[in-house]
């Protein structure tokens, strides 16, 4: 599914995700190359809408909770982005042996979150 791949992606390579983070935040903060950055920001808005209708779609159909659509993408948000770090700390790094596993792991939590019926409501 399209959750799946997406936390794949952002969970597998950290130091990339991370890297392209920090990237933009670098060239924002300079005001590098604004064309590009406002190319980017349209991008990422159309993709925000989409998403938000997809996630509409969902909690119409009772598949997701009925909460804000941005609830939902915060959650997908905050998942991804701790499950990078997670795999960039030494501390953490040393705990988690299979790291294959977690990452599934992660992934399979990641497409239930926010499914209806979690929030015991």
């Amino acid at each position: 599914t399209l959750a799946r791949e997406y936390f794949r992606f952002r969970i597998s390579d950290p130091k990339r995700y991370q890297l392209f983070d920090r990237l933009e935040q670098k060239v924002i903060k300079e005001q590098a190359v604004p064309e590009l950055v406002e190319k980017l920001h349209k991008i990422r808005d159309a993709n925000f809408v989409h998403l938000t209708r997809i996630i509409e779609a969902r909690i119409e159909e009772g598949n997701l909770e009925d909460v804000p659509p941005i609830y939902h993408i915060c959650s997908a948000w905050a998942l991804a982005h701790g499950a990078a770090a997670l795999m960039e700390s030494p501390f953490y790094q040393r705990l988690i042996e299979d790291k294959d596993d977690f990452i599934d792991f992660l992934i399979d939590i990641g497409i239930r979150m926010g499914n209806r019926g979690q929030r015991g409501k």
